[in-house]
């Protein structure tokens, strides 16, 4: 049986996955057993078995190959210790273990992201098209029509047909069997999306809803987006100061984990994943460019940049602050596109003790030319985390079948949805066309929100529960996911 290594990449789940579908070496406190686990029993190591209660760690010395160690201690802090040598890392690692005072510890793994695929960008306000598969009558007949659209201005949030001039392109909103597809060809499926109109005729705003982003940052000042971005009405803009009390100075729009700073937005293509998420569930419509699910002034978008640098990197610590961050500034639901095939001890109970409900991404092979896999039998988490307060997405093209690179699994994956040449912001005045179960996620994530939103009393779990009962059922999910089907916006906000 092989061992996993000892770096972990984790990476978004839009990205080129460096999965290891093996065993760890898992280290029980208080006993001399050190056995391999296979990934199913991994899946099953919760800190609520009372086999396991007092573990100190989970991981071999081979996965600190940061010579750096994540504690949590039991009063709740967490601290992230480095070593200058491995002969130094193991005699904290001595030291740790007969500690009363720490609880967990275990190596701060690595994060890093990189999209399955990207039609290159292309300008909001030209005239020119993306890649369109269709007779060139046709396309010359929609470059006249864009030409048309873009020169209206409105400001009018979800009208039934929004006049964005690149609506018609967002097949997952609605698919009415135009969509032939960008990065390839497919044969479209009518009906397969999230009914989007008629949700959008049927929505009643009851009550506010935060929704958290943890990824890359956000063009939070694009013209799209900036109505829809969470502030932090308790804190003074650029006085120095934490006037709220949090442990955060200025944090008027969330915070930077990656760099431990206000700055959510770089200005550079690392953040444009996160705006592209971003915009697919708020972007306003107003007949400039596109059309989000959730552009309304009561849902408000929470920006954490967890993730960063040339490659999207980010750790352990950082997804574990920002998750901490934002139920204790508010929000209800979380957006996770991310995964990784080693069970992250720490990001699990973190998870699991949070009153927010998280919408997960399955995750997608690590090589665009081969199929995803069965995450069931080779889990990626957090997606394969047994717990209610998660929702995990697949991603499914506009014919209604799985993208061949999308996990799947009918324990570990709640629904598909739209994941597959999904159009919205990268930066600036620039669109793009982008495939991965990261794009599937903010479809459900935004969903979550309005039907959250449109009741009083309504939970996340509920809410979840609604999701996963009012699924549109598709053919070729019954056998890959759970509940055999993609959200169903419109059914869902009319459960009673």
């Amino acid at each position: 049986m092989k061992k996993l290594p000892g770096r972990l990449m984790i990476c978004l789940a839009a990205a080129l996955l460096m999965f290891h579908t093996t065993a760890a070496n898992i280290y029980v406190a208080d006993s001399t057993e050190n056995r391999d686990l296979t990934a199913g029993e991994m899946a099953t190591l919760q800190d609520d078995r009372s086999d396991y209660r007092g573990m100190k760690t989970i991981y071999s010395l081979s996965d600190y190959d940061k010579n750096e160690v994540l504690v949590l201690y039991t009063d709740g802090s967490v601290r992230l210790i480095p070593c200058s040598s491995r002969e130094e890392l193991k005699t904290l690692l001595s030291r740790l273990e007969e500690d009363p005072s720490v609880e967990v510890y275990q190596p701060d793994f690595s994060y890093s992201a990189d999209a399955v695929e990207t039609t290159p960008a292309f300008s909001s306000v030209s005239s020119s098209l993306p890649v369109f598969y269709g007779a060139p009558e046709e396309a010359q007949a929609m470059t006249e029509y864009l030409r048309e659209r873009a020169e209206f201005s409105i400001a009018q949030p979800h009208p039934l047909s929004p006049a964005d001039p690149y609506y018609y392109l967002q097949w997952g909103l609605v698919n009415n069997g135009t969509f032939t597809g960008a990065g390839a060809e497919v044969v479209p499926q009518v009906d397969i999306d999230i009914n989007a109109p008629e949700a959008w005729a049927a929505y009643r705003a009851k009550r506010p809803a935060v929704v958290a982003l943890i990824d890359t940052g956000v063009e939070y000042e694009n013209p799209e987006i900036r109505s829809s971005i969470w502030t932090n009405e308790d804190e003074t803009d650029g006085n120095g100061l934490d006037d709220d009390g949090n442990g955060f100075v200025d944090d008027v729009r969330g915070w930077n984990f990656y760099s431990n700073n206000r700055q959510i937005y770089a200005g550079t293509a690392e953040d444009e994943h996160g705006t592209h998420c971003a915009a697919s569930m708020v972007a306003a419509s107003n007949a400039t460019s596109i059309s989000g699910i959730a552009d309304y002034s009561n849902i408000r978008l929470m920006v954490l940049k967890a993730l960063g640098g040339k490659g999207g990197e980010g750790t352990t610590l950082s997804i574990m602050k920002a998750i901490q961050y934002a139920e204790q500034n508010g929000a209800v639901i979380c957006n996770l596109s991310l995964g990784t095939g080693v069970n992250d001890y720490l990001l699990y109970k973190t998870m699991k003790n949070s009153r927010m409900l998280f919408i997960t991404a399955a995750g997608n092979s690590e090589d665009p030319s081969k199929k995803g896999r069965d995450i069931d039998q080779e889990p990626c988490y957090p997606a394969s985390y047994s717990l209610d307060n998660i929702l995990s997405v697949a991603n499914l093209d506009a014919s209604g079948n799985l993208h061949y690179t999308s996990n799947y699994g009918r324990a570990s994956v709640d629904m598909a949805a739209p994941g597959t040449d999904i159009l919205s912001i990268a930066s600036g005045e620039q669109l793009a066309f982008m495939t991965g179960t990261s794009m599937a996620a903010p479809m459900v994530t935004a969903a979550a929100a309005m039907v959250y939103s449109s009741s009083w009393s309504r939970t996340v779990l509920e809410t979840a529960d609604i999701l996963k009962k009012t699924l549109k059922p598709v053919a070729a999910l019954q056998d890959t996911t759970g509940g055999g089907g993609i959200p169903d916006l419109a059914a869902a906000l009319a459960w009673k």
